[in-house]
């Protein structure tokens, strides 16, 4: 009988115990919680009422190049509900999210603080420790939006102070419970509104008066939600509001068609958002595609600039 060579047999043991081709990386999470404009809501096409549509939303606009710069895939965790105020994101207040196209259903019952958006952001984040790249948050419009009488314009002054009010009270423990439950050192991106009732300048009159007053309103809302996540921890704050040049000069005027010559602030209003186009998609406060690509362009820019 012929005896193999031990060297022979121990070269076909290593042949045969070699390493696996090493396993793909996990994918990571980019987490998107808050109200509409954190989820993309969109008229329907040819409709007066909004939907969901995650894939027009900012976050999902930044996966491709964030992915680039954090180097590993994403995947968009969108949680945020359409109509979203800061009291029912944790469940004080019950309200009906806004639906989703194309399938898309939100993964909680939105009934209770037991079911509410936060406790199920909260919940997936520690589920996945260390899977989660960033977070993204847009929260506290609606506070003051059932303040708005959104055929006129016209507002509430008292009303706008106590949500203004609400808004600060209730960002910093929101996004305090949401930096501890995503770890530490991961990238929290928080964004603010542009001002939709400078399309009021349009129409005229009495409304005019009331989109140049809008102003003013929403450099308060922003410059409290800034505030109320400076006092959260390490947040970064997008000023969206600055962005669409909400307070370029109303004297700056450029020509956009059907209009002619018109403020700046206002003629980004139109192009960014749906307030401009015709019935039955609008007037509607969201961003357009392009507006959201806006938020996606400067929320990039807070995700680059972390260490």
């Amino acid at each position: 009988m012929k005896l193999i060579p031990l060297a022979a047999l121990a070269l076909a043991a290593c042949l045969m115990t070699a390493a696996p081709a090493s396993a793909a990386p996990k994918v990571k999470y980019a987490v998107a919680v808050g109200d509409s404009f954190s989820a993309g809501v969109q008229p329907g096409a040819g409709m007066k009422d909004s939907f969901s549509y995650p894939k027009v939303s900012y976050t999902q606009q930044m996966l491709p190049r964030a992915s680039r710069v954090l180097r590993f895939p994403l995947k968009l965790e969108m949680l945020a509900c359409g109509g979203a105020t800061t009291d029912s994101i944790v469940g004080r207040q019950i309200k009906t999210c806004s639906p989703g196209v194309g399938g898309f259903k939100l993964p909680y019952a939105n009934t209770s603080p037991q079911t509410s958006q936060l406790r199920y952001a909260l919940d997936f984040m520690r589920a996945h420790r260390g899977q989660i790249a960033f977070v993204t948050m847009t929260i506290g419009g609606n506070d003051l939006l059932r303040c708005v009488d959104s055929s006129t314009g016209g507002f509430d002054i008292n009303c706008i102070n106590g949500g203004l009010d609400n808004v600060k009270a209730n960002i910093p423990p929101i996004a305090r419970a949401i930096q501890r439950a995503a770890g530490r050192g991961t990238p929290l991106i928080a964004s603010g509104y542009y001002d939709p009732y400078l399309q009021f300048i349009l129409r005229g009159g009495d409304q005019a008066s009331i989109g140049q007053a809008s102003v003013g309103i929403q450099r308060q809302l922003n410059d409290t939600m800034e505030e109320a996540y400076a006092a959260a921890g390490k947040w970064k704050f997008v000023r969206v509001d600055d962005l669409f040049g909400t307070y370029i000069p109303l004297d700056q005027t450029t020509n956009l068609d059907p209009y002619g010559q018109v403020p700046v602030a206002v003629a980004n209003v139109c192009r960014y958002s749906w307030m401009c186009a015709p019935a039955p998609e609008g007037p509607n406060i969201h961003p357009n595609r392009a507006g959201y690509a806006l938020y996606a362009q400067d929320n990039l820019k807070a995700l680059r600039a972390e260490p």
